[in-house]
C-alpha cells in the first residue's frame, strides 16, 4: 500500500441537461446549485461531492489540456452515450496530497498516466488511460477547496459499480489507489466514501449511496439514488 492517503473526492455525472439534471436532484431532496464556466458546465452538491457535467462547447473544450485529456481518456465517446441514453456516471476522482507523484507511482506500476494542471491554479490530475471506464483518477487542487455538504442533511457515502468480475475488481481498485480491498467482500473503503463492487455485465458505476435522514431511493439521469446500509 502506498502512503498518499487518498480520498474519495467527486463523481462525475453526465447529463444531456445541466438544467433538468439539477432540477432533478432538488427534486429527489438533494441540493444542487449550476454554475457555468464555460466550455463545461457543472454544478456540485456535498462533500464528497457529485460535479454533475455537459460539455456544451466540443471546440473550445477540445482546445483546452483537460478537453485533451477527456479525449486520450477515451471519455468523450461515453460521455457522449451516456448523454445520449438520458446521462449516467462516468468515474470519480480520488484526493491525493500529489498527483504527479501518484502517477509517477502508477506509471512505474506499468500504467499509461497522463498528468497536468487542467485549470491554471486550480488542480493538478493525474488520468490513467488504460484502465476500466469507471475507474478513478487522481487531483491535487493547489487552491483549497471548501465545499460543505449539500444543505438538505445528506452526504455522499459510496458508490455501487456493476461489474462481471467483482472480486477481482476490487483488489485491482484497491492496488490502484493503495488501500486494500476488504477480504470480507467486494468493497474497497476509501476514506470519504466506500467503493462496492457487484456482479453485472454493464462495468460501470450505477449507484451513488447516501447517508442523512430519508436518503432518497430513486434514479436521477441514468444514475440510482440509494439509501447507505
Amino acid at each position: 500500500m502506498t502512503d498518499e492517503s487518498p480520498r474519495f473526492d467527486h463523481l462525475l455525472h453526465c447529463v444531456p441537461d445541466l438544467d433538468a439534471a439539477v432540477q432533478a436532484y432538488r427534486e429527489a431532496g438533494l441540493t444542487a446549485s449550476p454554475h457555468r464556466q464555460l466550455p463545461v458546465a457543472k454544478a456540485h452538491f456535498g462533500a464528497p461531492f457529485v460535479e454533475i457535467v455537459t460539455v456544451e462547447n466540443r471546440p473550445d473544450f477540445l482546445g483546452t489540456d483537460r478537453g485533451r485529456a477527456f479525449a486520450e481518456r477515451g471519455w468523450l465517446p461515453y460521455a457522449d452515450e451516456l448523454a445520449a441514453n438520458g446521462g449516467g456516471a462516468l468515474t470519480f476522482a480520488l484526493r491525493v496530497p500529489d498527483a504527479e507523484a501518484a502517477g509517477a507511482r502508477l506509471s512505474a506500476d506499468g500504467h499509461r498516466v497522463r498528468t497536468g494542471e487542467f485549470t491554471p491554479g486550480g488542480f493538478r490530475e493525474a488520468v490513467l488511460l488504460d484502465v476500466p471506464q469507471w475507474a478513478p483518477y487522481f487531483v491535487t487542487y493547489v487552491r483549497a477547496d471548501e465545499r460543505t455538504g449539500d444543505g438538505a442533511g445528506h452526504a455522499v457515502a459510496g458508490l455501487v459499480v456493476e461489474t462481471p468480475r467483482p472480486a477481482a475488481a476490487a483488489v485491482w481498485l484497491g492496488e490502484v489507489a493503495g488501500v486494500a480491498a476488504d477480504p470480507a467482500g467486494p468493497v474497497v473503503r476509501l476514506p470519504g466514501a466506500d467503493v462496492h463492487f457487484t456482479p453485472g455485465p454493464s462495468d460501470a458505476i450505477t449507484t451513488l449511496l447516501l447517508t442523512g435522514a430519508a436518503a432518497p431511493t430513486t434514479e436521477v439521469e441514468g444514475l440510482a439514488l440509494r439509501p447507505a446500509r
